[in-house]
């Protein structure tokens, strides 16, 4: 299983924008996204929604799975004795 990693997606966002001398705001105004949302997504105090982050991938030529990890989840324990 996956999920989204929000301190990957702020850093490869960030270093996007430097590597193209462009602000916050004009990176939410080509994906068409507000700064504010950006921000959210940023930070992870919000998800992002199927459209926005496809939004985004379109704009900065990324493949999603840039912004994703695995999950590993615990083996169960037997614990019969």
């Amino acid at each position: 299983m996956y999920k989204f990693n929000v301190d990957r997606f702020s850093i490869m966002i960030e270093l996007w924008l430097k590597m193209h001398d462009l602000t916050n705001a004009e990176l939410a105004e080509m994906a068409g996204i507000g700064v504010s949302t950006l921000y959210q997504l940023k930070t992870g105090e919000q998800a992002p929604s199927m459209a926005q982050f496809t939004a985004i991938l379109n704009v900065v030529e990324m493949p999603p799975e840039t912004f994703f990890q695995k999950v590993i989840k615990p083996k169960k324990v037997n614990n019969a004795s």
